[in-house]
């Protein structure tokens, strides 16, 4: 939103000094970044330009972001490091395995990428390093659960094509870290426990068709949902 005049006291960002577009972040700390750098990356931020500053404001730009979990000062170092510097470094970094904080950062730096309709960095940093990580049983579920937030099958089903071989011992939901549980969302979640559940007692077990399978059936639109609703109640109503 546009960032009217304001006493309200703010931090300045350590990094991003200079530049034509003033953002505070919802922590109240200041970012003065070239104009180009948000234009390059995001339609929204694009969009700024509708709403200059007043001629009376030092800065052409000016714009606070309110969301108290995804428009914080850490996530939007992260982004701007994206934008900037990619791969993203530091983050998905093919020796690190990620805690339960860091699952915390992707999941809101994500939706502050489709938030701002960040297209072309999204798909690289969530793209960083899988082809080399794959097939390390230690990062499977890691990647699986980067795909899943992003609504990306393809990397989801690259991540099971690889441990077909082992009937997803990697996917074992016994052994699931909180991080899995929580961060997930359900229709991958759903797709993802009922192949392994049915991979134990078939031993020629397409792994891709089934997870492909139960996927459609749990990512139901709106639409059908409704209609489907619609259909029953029509159905009770006219017994």
């Amino acid at each position: 939103m546009p960032h009217g005049l304001s006493t309200a006291k703010y931090t300045e960002s350590s990094v991003w000094t200079q530049g034509d577009f003033e953002v505070i972040t919802s922590d109240s700390v200041r970012y003065l970044i070239p104009s180009y750098h948000l234009f390059g990356a995001s339609k929204l931020f694009r969009d700024a330009q509708t709403f200059e500053s007043p001629p009376s404001w030092p800065f052409k730009y000016s714009v606070t972001l309110p969301d108290a979990e995804i428009e914080t000062s850490a996530i939007f170092d992260l982004f701007l490091d994206l934008i900037v510097n990619i791969p993203l470094q530091g983050l998905l970094s093919p020796t690190k395995a990620l805690t339960f904080p860091d699952w915390l950062c992707i999941n809101n730096l994500i939706k502050f990428l489709h938030k701002w309709e960040v297209s072309q960095p999204y798909c690289k940093v969530l793209r960083h390093n899988i082809n080399q990580e794959l097939a390390n049983s230690d990062t499977a579920l890691q990647y699986f659960t980067i795909g899943a937030i992003a609504n990306d099958a393809d990397i989801c089903r690259a991540v099971l094509q690889h441990h077909s071989d082992n009937k997803l011992a990697a996917f074992n939901p016994y052994r699931f870290q909180y991080f899995m549980w929580k961060a997930c969302p359900a229709p991958y979640l759903g797709a993802l426990t009922r192949a392994w559940s049915e991979a134990q007692s078939n031993q020629s077990y397409n792994f891709i068709s089934r997870f492909n399978l139960h996927l459609t059936d749990n990512t139901f639109s709106e639409a059908q949902l409704r209609h489907r609703v619609s259909s029953s109640n029509r159905g009770f109503m006219g017994e």
